[in-house]
């Protein structure tokens, strides 16, 4: 909404320019949009002398005039104004000039091109008619800026963002008391200081009668007759405070019912009363008698047709609710008059409604037929009902004063329903300064409160705080504490530390973990199966597995899945068995579960993996699991005894010291077949829960050596019987020289053995090796291969 400085300044005595004033406002009221000055209006207009006259040579009534626009140079415009004279300074606005109706753009009047315009007072918009143009003072400088030689009261306009929880914030008295708080200034009361008189010849109640029909949608209605009404222009005050606000004045009446809405939030509107009437003149001498009307508060009803004071026809349906005389609709209600109802020059007498709606009511009805205006947009942030007495009270009064001959009947004609005043909040000093991080004294509290109109109430150490009628949006403590912060100024609250004790994050281990696995995999391109955590007893058997570890579901699903699975991998291989590939590389990560000692059962994170694969499923699979194990603590492969299952071949149990954290194993090629998998179809599992342990346990910081490694690779012919995991893993124990050991290569040989490359890396942290040293090391490693594994070195 737009505020005129000007009208404000009126309503609060403060001594802030505007830019100051729109500072305040943003930091302590709401959001400034724009900050707009009426000076702006004349960008482009100058002063220019009157050098020659001469008539246009097609049209009687035009004039072409030749001005001197200053620094020796020369315009000619087209002109219809008939007190011209050679040697007057004039307002000249050029093309490009921004004027109030527009901005001035280049024109061909009857075939003579015109540079410009010669401006009247109503061209510049400080006067409402004129009669022809604007003399300047002759002292006036040609060429110079118009506006530094005319005497215009100068405004500036800020442009409000209003909160949809405060309505008062669409009205010039909620800000001017919002300004008058945050500086301390008081209010002024001259809106409430009422001068009319009524006439005791007529009564309200004689006139007009009013029904409300649905009272959920209309909670207080006031009517008050007048007669002896005047409809005219309205005086210059009053037009400026509207124009300034962005309303265009219309007539006396309908610019005081938009004044009092501005001023107050409260729409206003006024009826005719001879275009409302129940019973018409007849022309006989008791039509004053007959003439009354009855005003009928209701839902619209569907195919109804109004034509609004906007010229337009709507069809209107339940969701409206109107204003009836009878069974025609005169207005809607919160949204628009009728054209059928409004005030014109010809109105002598009319009728005066200041009502409260629902507003869901109305915002139902102004989206229903597309419809928003000044009056739905306040009706829709709930005005309360005490309002509505107010803003009676300041029209009549205004009325009078534009209109003193005007006759006021006595009393309103009035519903009510219940009105339900705002509940005290008691509030404690401790708790608002706790939520503020402040040391705001209770003192302080309690006047900021009342600068804001609430009353206030010293309970002992908390103060009893009641909202004014206009603040439905105070329900409770935070509410308080948010308007006390407001107005005090946030940016006195010096920021501290919390007082609490600050403790680190907790790092889920084990979800760090299961991310860093899920990486690995999917770089070695495998693919997530996620399985559901039960299986059946014929696939278990089928698998040559026993039921005997196994969790029974009292109630399954249906009758294949009768058990928890113990482990992941044998719903992932029975996945893997529905599909015909060559290649295929599968993981999960899911929980299994064994009996425990309890009730409940053990429930362990694991993962599990499938690899299908052309080449070398074991080797490819086995490279896999040191990727994911390279961190674990006493890492080592330890071969399962031979034949120990006829189903499974290759054996392996990973363990970490003495602890079996997983395994790795070939089915057989007869398995194989029997499940519908390629010969050479590898699993593994690994147990997460261990592993987390472990991997926390071997984190370790070693300070990287400075003195240069050697290294050789050696290559051996092995048994297919021997473990070379066992062999790396003594070599490795065999030096404190021996860093690390790298499998380089393996091949297949055509006996049925296996060729190893290994590489070795010999380092010391204290020294630089000797090759006295390189060799010793280098014989003990021939000595372990040959020696105890068998092995050939080639």
């Amino acid at each position: 909404m737009k505020f005129s400085y000007n009208w404000l300044k009126e309503l609060v005595e403060f001594k802030e320019s505007p830019e100051e004033l729109a500072n305040l406002i943003n930091l302590h009221i709401t959001e400034v949009e724009t900050v707009e000055s009426s000076a702006g209006g004349y960008n482009g207009v100058i002063v220019a002398e009157i050098l020659e006259i001469k008539n246009h040579p097609n049209a009687d009534k035009l004039h072409l005039v030749t001005l001197d626009i200053g620094l020796g140079r020369k315009a000619t415009v087209v002109c219809g104004a008939n007190n011209i004279e050679i040697g007057q300074k004039v307002p000249l606005a050029m093309v490009g000039a921004k004027l109030p109706g527009g901005e001035m753009k280049a024109a061909v009047i009857r075939g003579v091109e015109s540079a410009g315009m010669i401006c009247s007072g109503a061209e510049l918009g400080f006067e409402k008619k004129s009669e022809g143009i604007l003399v300047l003072d002759k002292k006036a400088s040609v060429g110079r800026p118009v506006q530094e030689f005319l005497e215009v009261p100068r405004d500036t306009v800020i442009d409000l963002k209003v909160l949809s929880n405060r309505p008062d914030y669409l009205s010039y008295i909620g800000i001017a008391r919002e300004i008058s708080a945050v500086l301390g200034k008081s209010l002024s009361d001259k809106i409430i200081q009422y001068s009319y008189q009524e006439d005791p010849t007529i009564k309200t109640v004689d006139k007009v009668s009013v029904e409300v029909a649905d009272p959920d949608v209309c909670t207080k209605y006031l009517a008050r007759y007048m007669a002896n009404v005047e409809v005219k222009e309205s005086p210059d005050w009053l037009q400026e405070k509207l124009t300034s606000s962005g309303i265009r004045p219309i007539n006396n009446i309908v610019d005081i019912s938009n004044f009092v809405m501005l001023e107050l939030g409260q729409p206003v509107h006024a009826f005719d009363v001879d275009k409302i009437l129940n019973n018409p003149p007849t022309g006989g001498q008791d039509d004053d008698a007959r003439k009354t009307s009855s005003i009928v508060v209701r839902r619209a009803k569907s195919g109804e047709k109004i034509e609004a004071l906007d010229g337009k026809v709507y069809e209107l349906n339940p969701e409206i609710v109107v204003i009836a005389n009878g069974n025609e609709p005169i207005a809607m209600a919160g949204l628009m008059g009728s054209e059928s109802s409004g005030v014109t020059d010809l109105t002598t007498e009319i009728i005066i409604e200041v009502a409260t709606f629902d507003p869901i009511a109305v915002r139902r009805g102004s989206k229903s037929i597309g419809l928003a205006t000044d009056a739905s947009m306040r009706f829709e942030r709930a005005l309360q009902p005490p309002l509505a007495d107010l803003a009676m009270e300041r029209v009549l009064d205004l009325i009078t004063q534009v209109m003193p001959m005007a006759k006021i009947a006595q009393g309103n004609v009035e519903y009510a329903a219940q009105f339900t005043p705002p509940k005290a909040i008691t509030c404690s000093v401790k708790k608002i300064n706790d939520l503020l991080g402040s040391r705001i004294p209770a003192k302080d509290i309690s006047q900021i409160m009342e600068r804001l109109a609430f009353t206030v109430k010293p309970t002992g150490k908390d103060l009893l705080i009641t909202p004014p009628v206009w603040r439905s949006d105070i329900k409770e403590l935070a509410d308080i504490t948010e308007e006390v912060v407001r107005i005090w100024g946030i940016d006195k609250i010096v920021p501290v530390l919390p007082v609490a004790q600050m403790t680190a994050p907790v790092v889920n281990q084990k979800l760090t973990i299961i991310n860093r696995l899920k990486d690995i995999l999917a770089r070695c391109k495998f693919a997530e199966a996620p399985s559901h955590p039960f299986i059946g007893s014929e696939w278990v058997n089928k698998l040559g597995l026993k039921l005997d570890n196994r969790l029974k579901i009292a109630n399954p699903l249906n009758q294949q899945w009768t058990y928890l699975t113990a482990s992941l991998w044998p719903n992932l291989v029975g996945f893997a068995s529905k599909y015909p590939v060559k290649t295929l590389k599968l993981f999960d990560i899911a929980t299994t579960f064994m009996p425990g000692k309890d009730i409940l059962p053990i429930e362990t994170s694991t993962l599990a993996m499938v690899v299908i694969s052309q080449d070398d499923a074991y080797r490819e699979l086995r490279g896999v699991l040191e990727l994911l194990t390279n961190n674990v603590d006493k890492l080592k492969f330890v071969s399962l005894p031979v034949n120990q299952d006829e189903n499974y071949i290759n054996s392996l149990r990973i363990m970490s010291d003495r602890d079996v954290i997983g395994m790795i194993t070939e089915i057989s090629p007869k398995l194989a077949t029997a499940i519908d998998l390629p010969i050479g179809t590898v699993f593994a599992e690994l147990d997460i829960d261990k592993l987390t342990r472990y991997i926390q346990r071997s984190i370790k910081y070693q300070e990287i050596s400075r003195f240069p490694s050697s290294q050789f690779d050696v290559s051996v012919e092995l048994d297919p019987k021997v473990s070379a995991g066992t062999m790396i893993d003594e070599i490795k124990l065999s030096s404190i020289l021996i860093k690390s050991i790298d499998v380089v290569d393996i091949y297949e040989l055509p006996s049925g053995g296996r060729s190893i490359t290994l590489r070795i890396v010999l380092q010391s942290d204290e020294r630089t090796l000797t090759d006295i040293e390189i060799k010793t090391t280098e014989g003990k490693v021939n000595n372990i291969i040959t020696t105890k594994y068998r092995g050939h070195i080639r």
